[in-house]
């Protein structure tokens, strides 16, 4: 693996992760368990507590993520998206609006 597909594929599992925490409202490590029934993988997400914080099944890796990604944004609540809106991105990173 070359040195920039590595720092993507850990840009892309640190992402996942803050969504993780956002949709849990829970920022400590997480657990990850899973196991198949049939044609089916069962993911579950633990917290420190060992109690589970999301629960999704899917037929492969992708349907898995998108019904991860899915459970986390319909966690947020609009009071909480709101406060996540106020947070102000690194000066760098601001997204800059066209004049019109």
């Amino acid at each position: 693996m070359s040195q920039e597909s590595g720092f993507m594929a850990a840009l892309f599992e640190e992402a996942a992760l803050q969504l993780l925490a956002i949709g849990t409202d829970d920022f400590g490590d997480k657990d990850f368990e899973g196991h198949t029934t049939g044609d089916l993988i069962h993911l579950r997400v633990r917290d420190l507590k060992g109690e589970v914080c999301l629960q999704v099944v899917g037929r492969d890796s992708a349907e898995i993520a998108e019904q991860l990604v899915l459970g986390c944004l319909q966690n947020i609540s609009i009071e909480h998206l709101g406060a996540l809106h106020l947070r102000p991105l690194i000066r760098g990173l601001q997204v800059r609006k066209k004049k019109e």
